[in-house]
């Protein structure tokens, strides 16, 4: 932690000498995720994501992978409901998916449908 703080000066200091470096760079692609139903275990490339809470986050990434779903579909599948109370709950799931994979694209809300993001290979085993 300690030395995070000296990096703005390092960078101006390479900026003074005429040296420009990237501030952050983008990878490549985003890595693949993987859903072991069996054992309800989480990896997004080579790295497991431990699961705490409910599951419901990971029950939503299943239920996603097979495609789109209208909101009150999804709702109905996870919660045997649909309703505007259910419709914050999968809002609050949806943001539990973006932190597991620290990624705020991976639950899509297109108007009334809900997708997983296209861009992953998603894979369910």
């Amino acid at each position: 932690m300690e030395e995070a703080l000296g990096f703005p000066k390092l960078f101006a200091l390479a900026e003074d000498n005429g040296l420009t470096l990237p501030r952050a760079r983008k990878g490549p692609h985003k890595p693949g995720v993987k859903l072991l139903l069996r054992e309800k275990r989480l990896l997004v490339g080579r790295r497991e994501v431990p699961l705490e809470g409910s599951g419901r986050a990971f029950d939503l990434m299943v239920l996603l992978a097979e495609g789109p779903l209208p909101w009150q579909e999804a709702g109905r599948r996870l919660w045997e409901e649909d309703g505007e109370e259910v419709r914050k709950r999968l809002h609050t799931t949806a943001s539990r998916v973006r932190d597991l994979l620290a990624d705020r694209e991976a639950v899509r809300w297109r108007g009334e449908v809900l997708e997983l993001d296209p861009e992953r290979r998603w894979v369910v085993v």
